[in-house]
């Protein structure tokens, strides 16, 4: 099984983000599905870290978010399960660990206190979730011709300003997305001259 981007042609990478994963397959493997796409989001991913960087980072930088608020919730439902046992020692020393000082709070509340950094915690979860809502999952997605079309207007750019032929048969896709950051990078650092 192919399982690194400069293994596949940018021709077949287009393919791949058009659901085709079976491509990434040589004669005789055996793989099952979940195995097949985690290899296929991952050399998508690649290609995007390499030819967007910047926005892979902040990409990766809203799903870290999105993980310590998740984390934050279920960390205080465990609280809140422990305000029922009446364990407030065990909770004034778990909150402590998320920087939420209670050592002045009396028990009653304390019962207030960890309901309200709940609630404020689900409410932070809730609103994170919607503005960071990734875009693959709530909007339509894009068809096959459309992912094409698109290839096709970024290569024939691409071509243009570096004045180069590229053959997306022949380029494999590693080196496609370096050419395209190149490209990115080089646009930006015209930009900056020309302000």
């Amino acid at each position: 099984m192919k399982t690194r981007l400069n293994e596949i042609s940018l021709a077949q990478f287009i393919e791949l983000l058009c659901g085709n994963y079976c491509l990434l397959l040589d004669d005789g493997d055996q793989v099952n599905k979940e195995e097949l796409e985690r290899c296929a989001h991952s050399l998508i991913a690649s290609y995007r870290f390499i030819a967007d960087k910047s926005g892979m980072r902040v990409f990766i930088a809203k799903k870290e978010e999105a993980i310590k608020c998740k984390m934050k919730d279920f960390f205080l439902r465990i609280c809140t399960t422990l305000v029922m046992q009446q364990a407030y020692e065990d909770i004034r020393s778990l909150l402590a660990m998320i920087d939420e000082d209670v050592s002045g709070v009396s028990d009653d509340n304390l019962k207030d206190r960890v309901a309200d950094l709940l609630r404020y915690a689900t409410f932070e979860q809730h609103r994170n979730e919607e503005v960071n809502a990734d875009p693959e999952t709530t909007k339509e997605k894009s068809s096959p011709d459309d992912i094409r079309s698109y290839y096709d207007s970024e290569i024939a750019f691409i071509m243009t300003y570096i004045k180069m032929h590229i053959d997306m048969h022949q380029i494999n896709a590693a080196v496609y997305a370096n050419i395209v950051n190149q490209v990115n990078v080089d646009i930006m650092n015209k930009r900056g001259t020309f302000r």
